[in-house]
């Protein structure tokens, strides 16, 4: 039929003289296996690509994705459209990426509880986040930020935990709710430090932060784009940063790592990923244009308006490994939090 196997061992329907029916068939064949002739694979996107958010409009994690289709879109040459999927806790959009075609056109923008959390709390996920999906960059980091109000007025880790061990169980803190990263931080926190504290869960990030204000909560993990603005004012103490190394933003605010818990890290994260049978040659093309996308100056502005660190992306194969870590270690946060299997 004309094909001959190209240097990478796979089939190149592109040679030779082979009929259009079968052509199509064969490329079909080989789009479906993830072994695809780069002359092929150059010419992607060859329509208009999709990027499924899984959950509702507005929100850090769909403007980061509605600025990536809008970035994406000029320097890949086709319109790069985001269609919000919420539902399920994040579920129903996934696994529409999941059984979409492998072809790059459809991509997923998840938040690390679609990829990590879930695994432990849902007794039987319809999805593997390592099996059905091809992990494309790392796009975003969320640092945490440990604050207290006035019912609370501690500035260093050691005064807090001291203050926990004194009152057992009566210190609280809030979370926008179970299962939450920021309610998983504070389970690393009390496991970590030895402390027993009352976990306060919220319909969002406003309640929390006026119950934290007024006194009525005596901490939370915040993320940096809301805490900041308190911070700057005296409103709160920060405590700590949930981030293994300080950050830019808050340079003078330790990290809990450094502050006594040796090895705490609780940094959610989005991630572009696609579904798993989607050719190489493909995945690595988005790749390099995110990461592109990623080192602008425009973009990394925004990421810091929204409280986001957009570090260069790890390679594909070191996110494979990256997100079996993280399964790991928020898989223990949730047993830890008495949430495994809870769903």
């Amino acid at each position: 039929m004309g094909a001959l196997q190209n240097e990478n061992g796979c089939v190149d329907a592109t040679h030779g003289r082979t009929s259009p029916k079968l052509a199509r068939f064969v490329l079909w064949i080989l789009f479906s296996s993830g072994c695809i002739s780069p002359a092929i694979a150059q010419d992607y996107p060859t329509r208009s690509v999709t990027l499924v958010v899984p959950i509702g409009a507005g929100g850090p994690l769909d403007t980061t994705a509605r600025l990536l289709a809008t970035k994406l879109a000029d320097s890949m040459g086709k319109p790069f459209v985001v269609e919000n999927r919420p539902g399920g806790s994040t579920i129903v959009g996934t696994m529409a990426v999941a059984k979409a075609e492998a072809d790059g056109h459809t991509l997923l923008v998840a938040p690390n509880g679609t990829l990590t959390t879930n695994v432990a709390i849902f007794r039987k996920l319809s999805y593997d986040p390592l099996k059905d999906f091809v992990p494309i960059a790392l796009v975003a980091r969320v640092p945490f930020v440990l604050v207290t109000g006035s019912a609370l007025p501690v500035k260093q880790l050691s005064q807090l935990v001291a203050e926990a061990k004194n009152k057992p169980g009566e210190l609280t803190f809030a979370s926008t709710g179970i299962g939450t990263a920021p309610h998983l931080a504070g389970e690393m926190l009390k496991s970590m430090a030895g402390i027993k504290m009352t976990h306060v869960p919220y319909r969002g990030l406003s309640a929390v932060l006026t119950d934290v204000l007024g006194g009525q909560i005596h901490m939370a993990f915040v993320d940096l784009a809301n805490a900041m603005p308190l911070l700057a004012s005296g409103k709160l103490q920060a405590v700590g940063v949930s981030s293994k190394r300080r950050l830019e933003y808050l340079p003078d605010v330790p990290t809990l790592s450094e502050s006594g818990l040796d090895g705490f890290e609780a940094v959610a994260w989005n991630m572009v990923l696609a579904p798993a049978s989607t050719p190489p040659a493909v995945t690595e093309k988005l790749h390099s244009a995110i990461v592109a996308t990623m080192s602008q100056s425009d973009f990394q502005a925004r990421m810091r308006v929204l409280g986001l660190v957009a570090d260069p992306s790890p390679p594909i194969p070191e996110l494979r490994n990256f997100i079996a870590s993280e399964i790991a270690q928020w898989g223990s946060a949730a047993r830890q939090a008495g949430l495994e299997g809870s769903e």
